[in-house]
């Protein structure tokens, strides 16, 4: 395996962005856009999910304070 002295430089953090990238010629900073699509495997559906529950209820619990809701926020889950 080669290694390019800018690339050991970039991966230690000594080189930034100054017009030099190691995968394109315009290194873009920011956040990229993601394609949204459903897991198939049935094991990371339900580990993603259960990471996020807490923010989920969380945000349902804001809803119901703010706009003084008076239904139940019910949470369904298909997996």
């Amino acid at each position: 395996m080669k290694f390019h002295v800018i690339d050991v430089l970039f991966e230690l953090g000594l080189v930034f962005n100054y017009g030099i990238s190691r995968s394109s010629p315009q290194r873009k900073l920011g956040r990229e856009k993601i394609e949204i699509k459903r897991f198939k495997n049935m094991t990371n559906r339900k580990g993603t999910f259960y990471k996020h529950r807490n923010g989920l209820l969380k945000k349902a619990d804001e809803l119901y304070v703010v706009d003084t809701l008076q239904d139940v926020v019910w949470l369904k889950i298909e997996f």
